[in-house]
C-alpha cells in the first residue's frame, strides 16, 4: 500500500524538480550596485548548476558550487578584485532575485531572462 502511494509521489516530485531546473537555463542580466551590468549564462542538470558570470566588458568567470533546488539557487564566483562572492536567491519565471555578499556587505539584485 505504501509503495503504491510513495512511488507516484516521488515521481511527481522528481518531474517537478527537473522541470524547474530546466527553466533556469539560458542568459540572465541585471544591474548590481546601481552601476554594473551583471550577466550569467547557466545550465542546470538535475540539481547541479554550471555556467559563467561576467560584468559587461570583463572576462567571464566560471560559476562554482552551483545548486538549484526547486526555485532556490546558489553559486559562488571568484573575482580577481573581490575574492569569493556567494550568491543565493530564487527563480520566479523570467526573474531571479539574489543576495550576493561582497567584502562582507550584502547586495540585493534582480536578474531578468535575456532574449537570445
Amino acid at each position: 500500500m505504501i509503495k503504491r502511494i510513495l512511488l507516484p509521489a516521488l515521481l511527481i516530485l522528481f518531474v517537478a524538480t527537473v522541470s524547474l531546473a530546466s527553466e533556469v537555463d539560458g542568459k540572465w542580466t541585471g544591474i548590481v550596485a546601481d552601476q554594473y551590468e551583471f550577466n550569467i549564462k547557466v545550465k542546470a542538470e538535475g540539481e547541479v548548476l554550471t555556467g559563467v558570470a561576467y560584468v559587461t566588458g570583463t572576462p567571464e568567470i566560471k560559476i562554482m558550487e552551483g545548486v538549484i533546488k526547486g526555485n532556490e539557487i546558489s553559486f559562488k564566483i571568484t573575482s580577481p578584485e573581490y575574492g569569493e562572492i556567494p550568491f543565493t536567491g530564487k527563480v520566479d519565471g523570467d526573474k531571479m532575485t539574489f543576495t550576493l555578499v561582497v567584502n562582507g556587505s550584502p547586495l540585493n539584485t534582480e536578474l531578468k531572462r535575456a532574449k537570445e
